[in-house]
């Protein structure tokens, strides 16, 4: 980090004198290092940091929650739907993301709340993974991101949104100025043989940085059990962070499951709360796990 910022000091210097006063205490050089770095272009960067601050100043209560641990906006209605939450780091500080794509439920998250709303809520989480990679950063001395891992097993092709893709779009727009430097990479991960065509319709809703950052890897198998499947994962991981159903030996028992405590196993929504009882559709060639509990 001391050697980033000597590096781009200049840069930094005639960013803050550009922005003078309409930048609170907060952005300081390691702040400000961050649009260094995601915008060559001088005049980008100033507008970009100055769009930034004024989102920020929009959404203060949203912030001031994410900060505080609060629960984020429309959480008792999305949080239903949408199965996703931070879990472990890599080796180097790098906290983890992970959506369980077959446990979410995108029309019905469309059904209880509008673009609007659900563009909130992600972008909650995008306001806690910056915070949390901000705190690695200051105490590690280098830079710190995020990664986030999508798990597309027993994802079926009837569970993607058009609304749900324009937030999500959107969500990814906006943390360009917002969240500069702050996606590592975005894998994907068991993708279902439909993958391409549904990429094909999710491409133009993502920013062109996004894209960027975003890695394919191979799924796991009963020939590669575990997270070696994916190179870049095993690089980053020990086994014992990842949850099972990435292919590492974390299971999270003690709070139901390691992503909004639902179990390793479950690989369909299913009704939350009480008795459950659910079809699984098992593809050619794949192999399930399947807990029963009393």
């Amino acid at each position: 980090m001391d050697q980033l910022l000597f590096t781009h000091a200049a840069a930094i210097a005639a960013l803050r004198a550009d922005l003078g006063s309409a930048a609170p205490p907060q952005y300081d050089d390691i702040w400000l290092l961050r649009y260094v770095l995601s915008f060559p272009v001088a005049q980008e960067r100033i507008e970009a940091l100055r769009k930034g601050i004024a989102w920020r100043e929009a959404n203060a209560e949203m912030l001031a929650d994410a900060a505080a641990g609060r629960p984020p906006p429309c959480n008792s209605v999305i949080g239903a739907y949408q199965v996703a939450g931070f879990h472990g780091a890599t080796r180097f500080g790098d906290p983890l993301f992970v959506v369980r794509s077959a446990l979410c439920q995108p029309a019905e998250v469309m059904k209880v709340c509008s673009v609007e709303e659900f563009t909130a809520w992600l972008m909650y989480w995008r306001e806690v993974g910056f915070l949390m990679c901000d705190k690695e950063t200051r105490a590690r001395g280098y830079l710190v991101k995020q990664l986030t891992l999508i798990d597309l097993k027993d994802s079926p092709f009837g569970s993607f949104d058009r609304k749900h893709f324009t937030a999500l779009g959107e969500s990814s727009k906006v943390s360009e100025y917002v969240y500069p430097q702050l996606l590592r990479r975005s894998i994907l991960m068991n993708p279902p043989s439909f993958f391409n065509a549904i990429f094909t319709l999710i491409k133009p809703f993502m920013s062109a940085k996004a894209l960027e950052k975003t890695t394919l890897c191979p799924g796991l198998s009963a020939a590669r059990p575990n997270f070696s499947a994916c190179p870049f994962a095993s690089a980053l991981f020990d086994g014992a962070e990842l949850p099972t159903f990435l292919g590492g030996s974390c299971r999270c028992t003690a709070q139901g499951g390691c992503i909004c405590a639902r179990p390793n196993e479950q690989y369909s929504p299913g009704p939350s709360g009480g008795p459950r009882e659910a079809v699984i559709s098992v593809p050619a060639r794949s192999v399930h796990d399947i807990m029963l509990t009393a």
